[in-house]
Parts: structure tokens; C-alpha cells; sequence
């Protein structure tokens, strides 16, 4: 057997094992498309993030909002497509939630209503959502360099990375309401959009497996 092609094979195999042990990942925001004035189009969706880590048997979502602009988020919505998730609830303590940082869990059952969700395909279904308590800039949302974390129960054996792949393939998504925008003080919706070193870490695992197993296939055949 051509020696490249077993290594190309044991990366790819060091590579998915390497995924399938993610240990923390952490995902962008993108802004959702609308028809906003164009006063209200500068998009900050780089100032925030989630951070996908487990912790105490439960999986913790840890939202940044890093600044500079002004702006708090509001609502966090959770689209959960998979039915990966269950038993929402706040993380408190700094770390993974900021002083001055209170959410609470909307307990109305869903379908809830995230601003500009039906703009995305196929349109946001809201499962899960936590709002601010007392919403407005310097109060209870998540403020530049402020953090908030939201726990979950693993539903049906899901896995951190069962939730994380899901995050990557856009089959559990997240949506956030951010308010006090800038100098104008507007609103706008930002949706999970996955990293660009996730997507290449699956990808390049799956094209490596899959020259490994074409070769294997051809070896055994002449063999």
C-alpha cells in the first residue's frame, strides 16, 4: 500500500478523533438580512460569540459581547431542530455570567417570536429563550465586555459534539436580539454562523477518510 495514502488516512482518523473530542468550541454571529433604514444597517455582528463547552454533565453556552460598539443583547433564541437540548436554565457567577448580567428563562411554551427569524431559510423556529430582566443599556443584558452563560440537559444521549456538528450543519441555531445600537440606540438579529476552522476540520477529516477508504477498497481487490 502506497505509504501517503495511510498517512492521509491516519490524519483523517486523528483529525475526527480530534473532533469527536472537542472540548470547548467556540461560534460566530452573522447579521440576518432585513429591510432596516439605512441608518440602521452598520452590522456589529463580530462583537459577539458563544462559547460550546460541558460542564457538570450539562452543556454550557457562553455568550460574549465584545465590544466596542454600544449595544446589549436582549433575547437569546434557541432553534433546536434536532431536539438535542432540554431543561434550560441560567449559569450564575463570574464566570460564566457577569455582574450586573440577569436573564430569565421565558416559560410561555414556543413557538416564540425572534425579530427577522422568518427573514432566514428555512424560517427560525424558537424553542428555547431567555430575555433580560430589566432590558436597556447599563441594565441587565449583556453589555460590551459583559458574558452570560446558559446551561442545558443533554436530550436523548445527544453528545458536546453531537450539539456542536449540529451547530456547524445550521440544524440547532442560536438568535439574538440586540438593542441600543450605536449613537442611534436601534435594534437588529444576528444568527450562529460556524467558524471557519470547524468547517475545515470536518471537511478535511471526511476527504481524508473517504481517499483512505477508496485506496483500502482498491488494495483489498487486487490483494
Amino acid at each position: 500500500m502506497n505509504i501517503k495514502y495511510l498517512i492521509a488516512g491516519l490524519a483523517g482518523v486523528v483529525l475526527l478523533f480530534a473532533a469527536g473530542k472537542t472540548e470547548a468550541d467556540t461560534i460566530g454571529f452573522s447579521d440576518i438580512d432585513s429591510t432596516d433604514p439605512p441608518e440602521q444597517t452598520l452590522d456589529i455582528s463580530s462583537q459577539f460569540s458563544v462559547e460550546v463547552t460541558e460542564s457538570d454533565d450539562q452543556v454550557l453556552f457562553t455568550f460574549y459581547n465584545d465590544g466596542p460598539i454600544t449595544s446589549y443583547i436582549a433575547d437569546i433564541y434557541f432553534d433546536d431542530s434536532t431536539s438535542l437540548l432540554s431543561g434550560m436554565s441560567i449559569a450564575v457567577g463570574d464566570p460564566p455570567t457577569s455582574p450586573g448580567v440577569l436573564f430569565l428563562v421565558d416559560s410561555p411554551p414556543p413557538p416564540f417570536n425572534f425579530p427577522q427569524g422568518d427573514n432566514l431559510s428555512p424560517d427560525f423556529e424558537e424553542d428555547f429563550k431567555a430575555s433580560a430582566d430589566k432590558p436597556g443599556t447599563g441594565k441587565d443584558g449583556v453589555d460590551e465586555s459583559e458574558t452570560l452563560g446558559i446551561l442545558f440537559e443533554f436530550s436523548g444521549g445527544s453528545t458536546l459534539t453531537d450539539i456542536i456538528t449540529a451547530l456547524v450543519n445550521a440544524d440547532l441555531r442560536i438568535g439574538l436580539h440586540v438593542q441600543g445600537i450605536g449613537d442611534e440606540g436601534f435594534s437588529d438579529s444576528y444568527v450562529t454562523v460556524p467558524e471557519p476552522s470547524t468547517l475545515l476540520l470536518l471537511c478535511l477529516s471526511a476527504v481524508c477518510l473517504m481517499g483512505y477508504a477508496w485506496r483500502w477498497r482498491k488494495c483489498c481487490r487486487l490483494g
